[in-house]
């Protein structure tokens, strides 16, 4: 979570894109040239309107404390700790891996809740970094999801009420599928990223709410490595009662070898117009 001040010197490039930042100019002495600019992130200002949220997962999600919850189920099925991308060319500094175990149902989730999130209420900016280490074949399929999904504790692909990322290489082929699903009616785009094994890529969604201070429809925005992927106008959970948790899952279908997601970080960014 980002916190305190930050300095840029005179003359550099906005240190956050697409985030509105209150800025003090920083001199020598009050006569003297500016150096540069304490930043003041949004989210410092106006918590209850503005909040941010980060985690790099540098501790075991079951360890006492943890506001995660990990799910496996199967022989050999489980939620650790992982240095298998830790290298110089992914740079990922804590990372949680998800393994599917033996089975040909195997399944590894790990999770906040299932209903704590409630779209519609406020612009909200989700990202996350993800990776499988092999793809999913005729002989050896999986599905996994990333994101926000009311049943993300189970192994049911699609929610009642959720947006997502999913992967589903049977259905959908080798590319990254956005998903909004409302009081059970899913609506599929099939991107044409595909996931790469062995290799994070950054997925988001951002949902906008409103354009501060008039509010709109709201729509779904989802974007892989910084690219636009798809949007989705219309269909998200946003009436009441219809929520969902965040979380990420992979699931065997066929074949008995293990197969893993890891995740290197997560982050949400959530801006009201109004106070709570």
């Amino acid at each position: 979570m980002r916190r305190g001040l930050h300095f840029i010197p005179a003359g550099a490039s906005d240190p956050f894109p697409g985030e509105t930042v209150l800025c003090r100019p920083v001199y020598t002495n009050p006569s003297g040239p500016v150096l540069g600019y304490e930043v003041v992130p949004e989210a410092d200002s106006f918590a209850d309107r503005v909040t941010e949220g980060f985690d790099d997962f540098l501790y075991e999600v079951y360890d006492a404390g943890s506001v995660w919850v990990a799910a496996p189920s199967g022989v050999g099925a489980g939620v650790s700790r992982s240095s298998f991308l830790m290298n110089s060319t992914e740079r990922p500094i804590g990372m949680v891996e998800l393994d599917t175990g033996t089975t040909n149902v195997g399944r590894a989730n790990i999770y906040q809740s299932t209903q704590g999130w409630l779209f519609g209420q406020a612009n909200i900016r989700w990202a996350c970094r993800f990776a499988v280490r092999a793809l999913s074949t005729v002989g050896e399929e999986f599905h996994c999801v990333a994101g926000f999904h009311d049943a993300i504790n189970g192994s049911t692909k699609d929610a009642t009420n959720g947006i997502y990322f999913k992967y589903d290489r049977l259905v959908s082929g080798n590319f990254w599928v956005a998903t909004v699903v409302d009081n059970g009616s899913v609506t599929n785009i099939v991107t044409t990223i595909a996931p790469v094994a062995n290799v994070f890529q950054v997925l988001e969604i951002e949902v906008l709410h409103e354009t501060l201070p008039i509010v709109g429809t709201p729509s779904a925005y989802f974007r892989i490595d910084g690219v636009h992927a798809a949007l989705h106008p219309v269909g998200l959970p946003t009436a009441n009662g219809r929520v969902c948790g965040e979380g990420y899952r992979i699931v065997k279908t066929a074949g008995l070898a293990n197969r893993f997601g890891e995740v290197d970080w997560r982050r949400h960014r959530i801006r009201s117009g109004a106070n709570r």
